[in-house]
């Protein structure tokens, strides 16, 4: 969890030095998540309860740009 929220709020963290056009292009984070507290609390205590918003911003933090290399899944609902 650290690794992920250390990441997600640092543009100069190793992950993103791999993937710096991803991070460009990553919107600001949700009011929901807001920053790395909000993110950690209720990635760790209620995840069910992230808005749409909130779940679709994640996936693009962590997944959302391995999509088009993989394709576009035609059974699955787009997430942006």
């Amino acid at each position: 969890m650290e690794n992920c929220v250390g990441a997600a709020f640092d543009a100069d963290n190793e992950y993103w030095s791999r993937y710096s056009q991803q991070h460009r292009d990553l919107p600001p984070p949700p009011d929901q998540i807001g920053g790395p507290e909000a993110m950690r609390t209720i990635l760790l205590r209620h995840p069910w309860k992230l808005s749409d918003p909130s779940a679709s911003w994640l996936i693009r933090l962590g997944i959302g740009f391995l999509r088009p290399r993989l394709g576009t899944p035609t059974n699955l609902p787009d997430l942006e």
